[in-house]
């Protein structure tokens, strides 16, 4: 079950290949594996973890068994410092981690971590509380004698194992899989499930509680008692059916629960803190009325609280599900002004927001008119840096200008090649009588976009690439853009 590795969104697991070096028998030497370094010592038949570059590493990292025939058998103190990984697979030679082996670059991240099937020694002073946020310990883990009684220190508090586990561990945090066979156990960057047939269950939800719709196309239909959530908010999965008994008790309860139409079964004790819980999912379904007899709040996805948006409107299910998914607001709490504009800086913003980003940026001079205590400066920064969007000019952005229609293309053309997409220019320009108004720059955008149905003419026989792009445009743009790379992600 370690080997089988998924990665929700964008990483990729590589099978780490090493091709031995020459070097003179029983003399160690330094060799780099997929971007990290490991001493190896060929007298002893041993390989020790003892660094990284840590933008060399993969989403998920696993780490191999031997490096030119020598067993990986110890993890040295800082060896993987500043990581970005979502999640590291230790290898089952390994017996020993040093005091801080693990550091992740950034406090609170969601780091899963998958322990050795062997028993292994830890350095007292070595926690992973600060740096992990949950663990898999497999059937043939186990600390050694030493390390018992610091295992509340040196383990984090979420984790997944076996009942065996409970002789150290606390058994109320504990999530056993006993009796599951391992081939039926998968582990992602967004948690830990169970197959059940040809359908998953969800055991342990580590990626800020969205629970995926499927995992290598079998659906993700239900969420175990035992789960481990943490999160005021949870994003149930579109294909989530039935969420079991116990999920939501006294030791935890959302105040937001996303809810998709197909649910057909949520918690009969769910337990509300201090706090209203409000269900988000369209009306008039099971979930609406689980709320009533819950006394919770209930927010329908289906509808928006806007006076100027009408039911009829070509527009209206984009405005929902934009303003629903968190990427669009209204101009006021009751108006959206969907014939209105929205400047360049909103637009990258939205873009900053959608690619999860919450990297922020030293002070750079790139444009004189993006300060750095702007509310859009980092957004603006990482657009600009990642190739979505240039100036207007050498030294301006024109951050509070209208975007137009052909501005607007060139940034989801960008961003979408930039989630890894081959995005070709394939559309026919011949039927836009306009079309000779396209900018150079924008052309294969637009090409795209209309070839990708991203955007539609202005009329039949008009594209309008210089004109002001609507909130209504936009919003509608933005919709296809995240179903068009939906499904056309690499696998």
């Amino acid at each position: 079950m370690k080997k089988r590795v998924l990665s929700l969104f964008l990483a990729v697991v590589l099978l780490l290949s090493v091709v031995p070096a020459v070097s003179a028998e029983g003399t160690s030497y330094e060799k780099e594996v997929d971007g990290v370094y490991y001493q190896v010592y060929p007298a002893e038949n041993k390989a020790i973890i003892a660094g990284c570059e840590p933008d060399k590493l993969d989403d998920i990292l696993v780490l191999p068994e031997t490096v030119d025939g020598c067993s990986v058998t110890e993890l040295v103190s800082y060896a993987l410092s500043y990581i970005h990984c979502r999640g590291i697979i230790l290898p089952d030679t390994l017996t020993f981690i040093g005091e801080h082996a693990i550091c992740s670059d950034e406090y609170g991240r969601r780091l899963f971590l998958c322990m050795p099937n062997n028993e292994v020694t830890i350095q007292q002073k070595y926690t992973l509380n600060y740096y992990v946020s949950y663990c898999f310990l497999p059937e043939g883990f186990s600390l050694s004698e030493e390390c018992r009684e610091e295992a509340s220190m040196i383990l984090t508090s979420k984790y997944v194992g076996y009942e065996k586990h409970k002789e150290y561990l606390d058994p109320g945090l504990l999530v056993t899989v006993d009796g599951i066979p391992e081939e039926r156990l998968m582990m992602a960057a967004s948690g830990m499930y169970r197959l059940d047939e040809k359908e998953y269950t969800i055991i342990l939800l580590t990626d800020n509680c969205a629970v995926p719709a499927e995992l290598d196309g079998t659906p993700v239909t239900r969420v175990a008692a035992s789960c481990r959530i943490d999160d005021p908010t949870v994003v149930l999965g579109d294909n989530v059916r039935v969420v079991e008994d116990g999920t939501f008790d006294s030791r935890f309860s959302p105040n937001a629960i996303y809810v998709p139409d197909c649910i057909e079964y949520l918690p009969a004790d769910f337990f509300p803190k201090k706090y209203t819980c409000t269900l988000y999912a369209t009306s008039g379904g099971y979930a609406e009325t689980y709320a009533q007899e819950h006394k919770l709040n209930f927010a329908p996805i289906d509808k928006t609280p806007f006076a100027d948006v009408q039911e009829n409107a070509w527009y209206y299910p984009y405005v929902c599900d934009i303003y629903w998914a968190g990427l669009m607001k209204g101009t006021t709490d009751t108006t959206f002004e969907p014939n209105g504009t929205t400047t360049r800086a909103m637009v990258v913003q939205v873009l900053y927001n959608l690619a999860g980003n919450e990297q922020a940026f030293g002070e750079y001079k790139i444009f004189t008119d993006v300060e750095y205590d702007k509310w859009y400066y980092n957004a603006v920064i990482w657009a600009y840096a990642g190739g979505i969007c240039n100036g207007t000019s050498a030294t301006t952005f024109s951050p509070n200008d209208p975007v137009t229609r052909e501005q607007l293309a060139a940034f989801l053309y960008r961003f979408a090649t930039l989630c890894g997409i081959d995005c070709r220019a394939d559309g026919d320009l011949s039927k836009f009588a306009d079309q000779n108004q396209i900018s150079g720059y924008a052309k294969d955008a637009i090409s795209w976009a209309v070839g990708a149905g991203i955007i539609n003419g202005k009329s039949p026989t008009t594209v309008a690439p210089r004109a002001y792009a609507t909130r209504a445009e936009i919003a509608a743009m933005l919709c296809r853009l995240l179903d068009y790379i939906e499904a056309n992600l690499p696998a």
